[in-house]
């Protein structure tokens, strides 16, 4: 995701994210979380979602990835089966 996302890939993903977006504000199901997200960062979450989720572009994405790979947090997991 760091190097290699084209707008061809993220267009279906925006259109549906949008389209989430929209219907939500349309039937007010979000209201409550919107209130307080916009209350605790000063942002309005809610009323630009559909506007700044089709500002984001592959670069956007690939940039923002570079930056969490660049943290180095590597988490391992090691699953055992149980003994019986």
């Amino acid at each position: 995701l760091a190097t290699n996302i084209t707008e061809a890939e993220l267009a279906p993903v925006r259109e549906f994210m949008v389209k989430e977006a929209t219907e939500q504000l349309d039937e007010n199901s979000d209201w409550a979380d919107a209130i307080v997200a916009t209350s605790i960062n000063n942002v309005p979450t809610f009323l630009a979602a559909p506007e700044t989720i089709s500002a984001i572009t592959a670069e956007d994405l690939m940039n923002f990835w570079k930056s969490v790979l660049d943290q180095k947090n590597i988490h391992r997991v090691l699953l055992e089966p149980t003994n019986k």
